[in-house]
């Protein structure tokens, strides 16, 4: 956990004004059972906080971002490869992935984003991987499973753009045609309702 006295004397050491409550930019992952994998979350969550502390938009979103990765990767690691193989083989045919690769090389060969699509599919019975953004979806609501997604595609685009660069955007003005808006609370959130998920798994 992050107690109000760590808060404190973050906010003392970054000087920074004009947060109200850092602790609405905590996540509560002490349900999780796997003590490594909590406290992975944890620390990265520190960071995020303490981006937030120092107005580095672009940090803070490539820590939310990890977090996402770090509970989607944790998930396929722990479910049956046959259930992976039976999405890939029926959603991800372009794939072409040797089903006779051993387990480790086989999911390390499935992209991070199909794992993403997994997972969601895995967890809602809404969410249709054919079409993973909802676009073909008639009375879409503006927080479903769809626009969950697509909020963790624009956030990893914005954080493949931070990796790698681009000399012909600006970090702000990229930031907002992929996330509309710089909405340090609307991103902690979709990482809450990505960890609900976990949190019904039981991981």
């Amino acid at each position: 956990m992050l107690p109000a006295e760590e808060i404190r004397l973050l906010k003392s050491f970054y000087k920074e004004e004009g947060i109200s409550d850092l602790l609405e930019y905590f996540i509560d992952y002490s349900h999780i059972k796997d003590t490594k994998f909590r406290e992975y979350l944890e620390s990265i969550n520190r960071k995020m906080i303490k981006a937030r502390i120092r107005n580095d938009f672009g940090e803070y979103c490539r820590c939310a971002f990890m977090q996402i990765e770090a509970m989607t990767i944790k998930y396929v690691n722990l479910k049956p490869l046959d259930n992976l193989k039976s999405y890939v083989q029926r959603f991800e045919e372009k794939l072409l992935l040797n089903e006779k690769l051993e387990d480790k090389k086989y999911i390390e060969k499935v992209p991070l984003y199909i794992k993403i699509k997994y997972f969601l599919k895995s967890n809602s019975t809404d969410f249709d991987p054919s079409d993973p953004f909802g676009q073909n979806k008639q009375n879409r609501k503006p927080d479903d499973i769809y626009s969950l997604n697509s909020f963790i595609s624009n956030l990893n685009e914005l954080r493949n753009y931070l990796s790698h660069g681009d000399a012909d955007r600006e970090l702000d003005d990229y930031s907002k045609r992929i996330l509309r808006d710089k909405d340090w609370n609307k991103i902690k959130q979709k990482i809450g309702d990505y960890y609900q998920f976990i949190l019904k798994n039981k991981i």
